[in-house]
């Protein structure tokens, strides 16, 4: 089993020591860098040694037993193979389907529960009485304004929760005003729990008839380093390890359109062959 944390690239190695060293972090790392694995083992090495191994938080002394995971629906079965193929023996549960299925998928036995962005807000409570160890919040640009109700749900299910990393493949910095909502379900120490004086810190209203708030540019550096402080940058230029080209599976939900299409092209199709 863990010959396969031994095939790790260096970058995702330092990943992994990040997240096990920071309670409460993310990992900005470019697209095709590997950042589901390091945060599966991180759980896998919090459950098997026990707490002992985080020495920078000492608040909890539970037993690390069940992780959350957070990400876009296309991605859900991406998760499921990584957590296959990482041969860890780790067990997952997928909360999908309609809500009875998704009540049933919580009662299950697992290591992770993995739940689509969209859903979180119709099983808010259901989450936070699991009373998960950990939970991975990935694609956390998902997470925008902190008024929406799935910033909202995120945030009541994430707030007890003592382990927590947000995966991105894009820099917080991009958008800065969003690093509030993410931060928010990650490490609300870092801007504190009130978005109005987060605003009125990092930016200024330049609008006439509407609001038009931008960055105040002597503020932006302050606030890069209080995400740096909380983030490992991986850069895909920076990893001289890895392959060329890393191929990402992801669903894709076909438009009613282009069923209907295709339905056609096939039935077709059997009448061309069906008359030769």
């Amino acid at each position: 089993g863990k010959s396969q944390m031994s095939k790790f690239y260096t970058h995702q190695k330092d990943m992994l020591r990040y997240s096990l060293s920071h309670p409460h972090c993310c990992y900005l790392a470019d697209v095709g860098t590997g950042k589901t694995r390091p945060s599966i083992a991180t759980f896998y090495l919090r459950k098997e040694k026990g707490t002992g191994l985080t020495r920078f938080d000492k608040r909890t002394e539970r037993d690390i037993e069940k992780c959350l995971v957070v990400c876009p629906s296309n991605i859900i079965e991406n998760w499921t193979r990584e957590i296959d193929k990482m041969e860890l023996g780790l067990t997952f549960s997928m909360i999908v389907g309609p809500k009875k299925k998704r009540l049933a998928a919580l009662d299950v036995e697992a290591d992770f529960y993995i739940v689509n962005y969209d859903y979180l807000s119709r099983i808010t409570a259901e989450l936070i009485g699991m009373g998960f160890d950990m939970v991975i919040v990935d694609e956390i640009t998902y997470v925008k304004y902190h008024g929406t109700n799935r910033s909202r749900a995120l945030r009541l299910i994430t707030k007890d929760i003592p382990y927590r990393i947000g995966l991105t493949g894009s820099p917080i910095t991009n958008s800065p005003m969003d690093a509030f909502a993410e931060f928010w379900v990650i490490h609300d120490r870092l801007f504190g729990t009130n978005f109005w004086q987060f605003r009125n810190r990092y930016f200024q209203n330049k609008g006439y008839y509407y609001p038009d708030w931008q960055p105040r540019k002597d503020q932006m550096d302050e606030l890069a380093d209080k995400i740096g402080d909380y983030s490992i940058r991986v850069k895909k230029e920076d990893c001289l390890d890895l392959p060329p080209v890393v191929f990402e599976t992801r669903e894709i939900e076909m438009p009613a359109k282009m069923k209907q299409d295709y339905r056609e092209m096939k039935e077709q199709l059997v009448l061309e062959i069906g008359e030769e």
